[in-house]
């Protein structure tokens, strides 16, 4: 009775070991190959040419960069440091202090 338990233990352990020596220790490389610095996909005035068909993450470190959303007349701008909202006629930036 004590060599079936054993046994039930040794192969649980197995089992754990080859479930932990499965789990990647960093990103899988077409993770970092999908990565591409914004610089490559800029238009001269400075935004980002969307019709290269590129799908991923960009690079945005050491870029002075801001998001931003238009509807009816109204803007909507967010950079790490502030944020924007204006209309036609009134404009408001609210800066984040320590950002």
């Amino acid at each position: 009775m004590h060599t079936f338990k054993y046994f039930r233990v040794v192969i649980l352990a197995a089992l754990v070991a080859l479930l932990i020596s499965s789990i990647p220790s960093t990103a899988p490389a077409f993770a970092q190959s999908q990565i591409l610095d914004v610089g490559s996909l800029l238009n001269p005035d400075g935004t980002i040419n969307t019709t290269t068909g590129f799908s991923g993450a960009l690079d945005l470190r050491g870029w002075n960069t801001t998001l931003a959303f238009t509807s009816g007349g109204h803007a909507l701008g967010f950079r790490a440091d502030a944020m924007f909202a204006a209309s036609r006629d009134h404009a408001l930036r609210v800066e984040f202090v320590n950002a």
